[in-house]
């Protein structure tokens, strides 16, 4: 009897191997492989064993996507992209689902939903794939998505009091004001230059950077917050926070301006201005960093001055324990190239150090950006 009981529970085990379900993980994992070997028939097996498995695992299926796209099975693409994009809970998987639909459809020749794709696959994700084919559809679509795409300046004022009384700077600074309190913040506008003003050179008449801060009474907290003063034709313009810094007891943090030049980057046009600049950054001795920053202002057919965003080009950061042994140091820099097409190029990170720089902050950077000065 125990003898006839044993085998039939090894036939039922064996049983309910055979019938469980492939491993998920595994099957995504040897899908993989297969996509590395250029084996897509294969990759696309392996990703519908997991898709069986799990059918509503969105990762799995915009695996299945991008396989059966690579594997010119542009419906089954299609079908399995479309479902990760509406399962995917995390922004990154819907993004790179979203590039999945957009490549099948740019293959079918539907434009117009390959640059919504892509468009929202940027939303999601910053991506310099994404990006660079979303830019060599609809340049504008791709500088709508791009955090270096020009934006218009502040402006134009007559005196650069006008925009200290005006600025929202200082609606932000009140804001700060505890209102169950006697403290209060208080805001003030320096129109006197920081740094080295520009030498006057068509046709920006002057370019100088000026500082607003912000300090909370009874705190040790200032805000600094550094601007750029642009005249252009008799009218001022202003680039608003090229640099914010907060001082307190902890921490300190300095920021400067490097250096104003006057550089014909893109063809055609005026000449744009090449601003740079370093924010030194120091945590009670221990840690401490230093940015440099890049930022482009242009002129383009409304003759109002734009720029860019703020472009990373070198960061170092150095951190200790509290006794001032050093416990790491990383970062690296960037290579900022203006192409002959109007386009600028982040390349890098180039002398790469400790960990480098972070994947968020390359994400949004590297690869090109058109300079689309309006």
């Amino acid at each position: 009897m125990r003898r006839s009981l044993l085998v039939v529970l090894v036939l039922v085990t064996a049983l309910l191997a055979r019938a469980a379900p492939p491993n998920v993980k595994a099957a995504i994992a040897r899908g993989r492989q297969l996509v590395k070997k250029a084996d897509y028939a294969g990759a696309v097996r392996a990703f519908q064993e997991a898709v069986t498995a799990a059918p509503e695992d969105a990762t799995a299926l915009s695996e299945l996507g991008l396989a059966a796209f690579k594997a010119n099975d542009l419906k089954l693409a299609e079908q399995a992209s479309r479902k990760s994009v509406t399962l995917a809970t995390s922004p990154p998987l819907r993004a790179a689902s979203l590039y999945n639909l957009g490549r099948v459809q740019e293959a079918r020749g539907e434009k117009v939903a390959a640059i919504d794709s892509y468009r929202r696959s940027l939303e999601d994700r910053p991506n310099k794939i994404v990006r660079e084919r979303l830019l060599g559809l609809d340049p504008k679509a791709a500088a709508a998505n791009d955090p270096v795409a020009p934006q218009p300046l502040l402006g134009p004022f007559a005196t650069l009091a006008d925009f200290c009384k005006t600025t929202e700077q200082r609606g932000e600074c009140t804001a700060r004001s505890d209102p169950d309190s006697t403290s209060h913040s208080t805001f003030a506008c320096d129109e006197k230059p920081v740094g080295r003003p520009l030498t006057p050179t068509a046709p920006y008449r002057a370019a100088f950077a000026f500082v607003t801060t912000c300090v909370e009474s009874g705190t040790d907290n200032t805000f600094t917050t550094m601007n750029l003063a642009v005249d252009t034709g008799g009218k001022l313009w202003v680039v608003p926070a090229l640099e914010e810094s907060l001082d307190t007891m902890r921490q300190t943090e300095v920021a400067e301006l490097d250096g104003l030049e006057v550089k014909d980057v893109v063809p055609g046009g005026a000449p744009e201005l090449l601003v740079r600049t370093e924010s030194n950054f120091d945590y009670r001795g221990m840690n401490g960093s230093i940015s440099k920053r890049l930022r482009v202002v242009g002129l383009g057919a409304s003759k109002k001055p734009s720029a860019t965003g703020a472009i990373l080009v070198e960061m170092s950061v150095d951190e200790s324990d509290e006794d001032g042994n050093e416990i790491g140091h990383s970062g690296g820099e960037l290579a900022v190239t203006f192409l002959p097409d109007g386009q600028l190029e982040i390349t890098g990170p180039l002398h790469k150090v400790g960990k480098g720089l972070s994947r968020e902050t390359l994400a949004a950077l590297l690869g090109k950006h058109p300079l689309l000065f309006p």
